[in-house]
């Protein structure tokens, strides 16, 4: 019987010790269930990717740490984390826009930097309500950094199928890669995606 792979993909915040699930449902759920869930997920012989986004209005400096803690201590195989880009015409990008809490041309800056619309940006193009553009970048930066570490990775591969490992292996070591090249942009005065600053950034 063929073993198979199930990507979850939960957009969850952590806040306070609950998950805090975005549209289409916006109320508080407990951690404790989910780590149950997960439990039971791993029993069943599926490994789970875990997708979180950041810089919403829940968010603050401790978001960082639960978030990595989350993946810790479920031993999610494949971690993932994301700024909120707010993408044109959504409900979400025209609230920012109207309450003045979104960058002009934003989407034009995203364009020019990003070749790939999938993959994870390290600029906050938006004003956070609990985080700074620059605490929310650099948080986000770090924790994508310590996610995607070697010792991190090697623990995660340690399956018990050989074409599964070899599958988490890739992932992750894809992730690790994007997050080297967005240090390696923070090391770069001219082209640092923490200390970028647009143009219309004046209104946030």
């Amino acid at each position: 019987m063929k073993k198979k792979v199930y990507i979850i993909q939960p957009t969850y915040r952590l806040k306070d010790g609950k998950l805090i699930k975005e549209l289409p449902l916006n109320k508080p759920m407990n951690v404790d269930y989910y780590h149950r869930q997960v439990k039971g997920i791993h029993n069943a012989g599926i490994h789970i990717g875990a997708f979180f986004m950041l810089g919403l209005d829940e968010d603050d400096e401790f978001t960082f740490d639960n978030v990595y803690s989350f993946f810790q201590e479920n031993k999610i195989e494949v971690p993932y984390v994301h700024i909120y880009f707010p993408i044109p015409g959504t409900a979400m990008a025209e609230g920012l826009k109207s309450d003045g809490n979104i960058l002009e041309n934003y989407f034009d800056d995203y364009e020019f930097r990003q070749t790939k619309f999938s993959a994870p940006c390290s600029i906050a193009y938006f004003k956070s309500a609990g985080l700074s553009k620059a605490e929310l970048e650099a948080g986000f930066v770090n924790l994508f950094t310590k996610t995607t570490s070697l010792k991190n990775i090697i623990r995660r591969v340690l399956v018990s199928y050989i074409r599964i490992a070899a599958l988490i292996l890739k992932m992750n070591m894809e992730a690790r890669k994007k997050a080297k090249s967005m240090r390696r942009n923070i090391l770069k005065p001219e082209s640092s995606v923490i200390s970028y600053i647009p143009s219309g950034l004046s209104k946030v």
